[in-house]
């Protein structure tokens, strides 16, 4: 009896420093990625040059997750740690570094462009982490988790806003170095934790990791109708990418200013968490594969709502779709690579999902802005509609036709 309560209290512990993982990945997100351009506009960067290092840190931190994915996947159990816990120490010390370069340069360019892909990369990997320890018969509720991680970035985002506006000249990623400090020490922890538990992971063999290449091509061979689900949901989230980015546009054209764009801003980051939190309950009435396609489709009716809005209330109530498409996208993608996908190709689909909607949405940023100079913003967002339509078409012709388990390559 002795021995099952102290695994259960393991288990728990194990859920919990989870879920303070997201949280602290979270919390540093802001300082990170959502405060890139305001720092790098303030030591001396211009737009264009901000445009660039933000465009070139996506595209990297795809090709380094792709990469690290592959090994993390024919390496078995422990890379995932070693990758995770590699990627946080490079942070740090790239941290330490870029205090030194507080100016406009080439270095600083190139240590910031790579402290932005690190950054990128440490959301499949812990995406990954879930998936290891769910394997492993945790009870961990990701939902639950990512929707704490979304708080912890809205408290972040509020806080770090508010010392900036009390220290303008404060170097904020020294708050990335301690949330990072304590990622890695969590990190850690679980991997001490996870030790204790009776079985194994799900690992590679000696003898597969042997025939295992390290090259993407046979995979990318063995998975073809997965990528075109990537594909398509790259679409969707590519067009959603570029209507936030150019968001100010539409409501400027309805008549709104710079108040009532951060008001639908923050209304957007606050309306997903509800039906983040939770999602274990919706997950026990819908499938997996229904709750990923209604989230994509979600996304077009936002566009399709903000298209015909015509003020800025009918605005704002076309976006409250945001409430069930983030809602439960961000967990049921998750969720579907762990159901369908077998456990020696997760991190590699799992960086996939994560990573190809990074560099379509380079693509259709540079398009469609290049299009707003001469559209009004609700033809450009019309346009964009009609591309999520385009990419929930793709999504659920492959959804549809993926099967369960058992794990198995001909599943896609």
């Amino acid at each position: 009896m002795g021995r099952i309560g102290t695994e259960k209290q393991n288990q728990a512990l194990i859920s919990a420093l989870y879920c303070l993982a997201q949280m602290l990945y979270w919390s540093s997100g802001f300082a990170t990625v959502g405060y890139a351009a305001a720092y790098l506009g303030s030591i001396g960067f211009s737009n264009r040059a901000i445009g660039l290092i933000t465009a070139l840190a996506g595209l990297t931190g795809f090709a380094l997750v792709l990469a690290l994915s592959v090994w993390i996947d024919r390496a078995g159990d422990g890379a995932l740690t070693l990758g995770i816990g590699g990627v946080l120490v490079s942070q740090l010390l790239l941290i330490i570094c870029l205090a030194a370069y507080r100016y406009a340069g080439f270095l600083p360019a190139l240590l910031y462009t790579l402290f932005l892909s690190l950054g990128h990369v440490m959301n499949s990997l812990f995406s990954k982490l879930y998936i290891d320890l769910k394997t492993r018969g945790m009870g961990i509720d990701f939902g639950l988790a990512r929707g704490l991680g979304s708080l912890a970035f809205a408290g972040s985002s509020f806080s770090i806003g508010y010392l900036l506006a009390q220290r303008p000249g404060l170097y904020v990623h020294w708050l990335t170095l301690v949330f990072y400090v304590l990622l890695l020490l969590v990190t850690l922890s679980l991997r001490l934790l996870c030790r204790r538990l009776p079985g194994k992971p799900e690992s590679v063999s000696a003898a597969k990791r042997r025939e295992t290449p390290l090259r993407i091509g046979p995979f990318l061979r063995d998975y073809r109708l997965f990528l075109v689900l990537v594909l398509g949901i790259s679409l969707v989230s590519a067009a959603n990418k570029t209507f936030t980015t150019f968001l100010v546009n539409l409501v400027v054209e309805l008549g709104g200013d710079i108040g009532a764009f951060t008001r639908i801003t923050g209304f957007l980051a606050l309306i997903e968490i509800p039906v983040m939190l939770f999602f274990s309950r919706l997950r026990k009435r819908h499938s997996i594969s229904a709750m990923l396609l209604m989230s994509l489709l979600l996304y077009a009716v936002k566009l399709g709502g903000a298209a015909a809005a015509r003020s800025l209330p009918v605005l704002f109530a076309a976006v409250t779709a945001q409430t069930f498409a983030a809602g439960l996208y961000h967990p049921a993608s998750v969720e579907f690579i762990r159901e369908t996908i077998p456990h020696r190709d997760t991190a590699k689909c799992q960086a996939l999902l994560d990573g190809a909607p990074v560099f379509v949405s380079f693509l259709t940023i540079t398009g469609f802005g290049t299009l707003l100079d001469s559209l009004p913003a609700r033809t450009v967002c019309l346009l964009l509609f009609l591309l999520a339509l385009l990419g929930t078409f793709l999504s659920q012709a492959v959804i549809r036709h993926t099967r369960p388990a058992p794990l198995s390559r001909d599943r896609f």
